[in-house]
C-alpha cells in the first residue's frame, strides 16, 4: 500500500514539474517573440524605412551597422530633399515569414508593407509605397533585443538594392548562431560607404 502511494506521489510530482517547466518555457518563448517583434517594428519605423530614417539608433548594438545606416539614411533624406519629396501618413504592415531563435540570438524574415502619401506639385498622391522582405539579425542584451544588422531585399531602390548589408558585414545564419563574436568586414563597410558618398556627390552635382 505504501509503495503504491509513493508511486502515485512521485508520478504526480513528475507531472507537475513537467507542466511547470513546459509552461515556463512556453511563456519565455512567447515573451521573447513579442520582444523581438517590438524591437524589429520600432527599428524599421524609426531608422530603416523604405523612405529613409531618423538615425535614432536606440535599438542597434553594432557600430559598423550604425555607420552604414547613418550614411544610407542621410543619402535617402538628401535625395528626398532635392526632390521635394516629403512622405506623410505613413502606415506599416508586418507579415512575419520566420523568427529563428538560438539562446540569445535571433534571425527574422519579415515582409514589410510601407504605405504613405506625398505631394507631387499641388497634387496629393495617396497609397504610394513598397513591399519588401527584411532580413534582420538580433542579439539579446540585458533582457532586451537589439539589432546587429539588417538587409532590405528591394527590387529597385536608390541604395537598398545595391548591397546585401548582412553579407557585406559578415553575417550568415550558421556563423551567427555558432559564434559569440562576429568578425565584421571593415573593408566591405568602407566599400559601401564609398559608394554612398560618390552617389551623394553625383546627386548633388545634378541638382545644381
Amino acid at each position: 500500500m505504501k509503495k503504491n502511494v509513493l508511486v502515485i506521489v512521485i508520478f504526480c510530482a513528475v507531472v507537475f514539474l513537467t507542466y511547470y517547466f513546459y509552461d515556463d518555457f512556453f511563456e519565455k518563448t512567447k515573451t521573447d517573440e513579442l520582444g523581438i517583434k517590438s524591437t524589429v517594428e520600432t527599428f524599421i519605423k524609426e531608422d530603416f524605412r523604405q523612405t529613409g530614417g531618423n538615425n535614432k539608433f536606440n535599438y542597434i548594438v553594432s557600430d559598423q551597422f550604425k555607420e552604414y545606416l547613418k550614411a544610407r539614411n542621410d543619402l535617402k533624406n538628401f535625395h528626398a530633399k532635392i526632390q521635394n519629396f516629403e512622405p506623410f501618413n505613413e502606415n506599416f504592415t508586418f507579415d512575419y515569414d520566420s523568427i529563428s531563435e538560438n539562446k540569445n540570438k535571433a534571425i527574422v524574415n519579415v515582409n514589410v508593407t510601407e504605405e504613405f502619401s506625398y505631394y507631387c506639385g499641388k497634387e496629393r498622391i495617396d497609397g504610394a509605397g513598397a513591399n519588401d522582405l527584411y532580413i534582420i539579425y538580433l542579439t539579446k542584451v540585458n533582457d532586451s533585443w537589439k539589432i546587429d544588422s539588417a538587409t532590405i531585399k528591394a527590387d529597385a531602390d536608390l541604395i537598398d538594392d545595391v548591397f546585401d548589408v548582412n553579407k557585406e558585414l559578415g553575417f550568415d545564419n550558421l556563423n551567427f548562431f555558432k559564434n559569440d563574436n562576429i568578425n565584421y568586414n571593415d573593408m566591405n563597410l568602407k566599400k559601401m560607404l564609398k559608394y554612398i558618398n560618390e552617389l551623394r556627390k553625383e546627386l548633388d552635382h545634378h541638382s545644381n
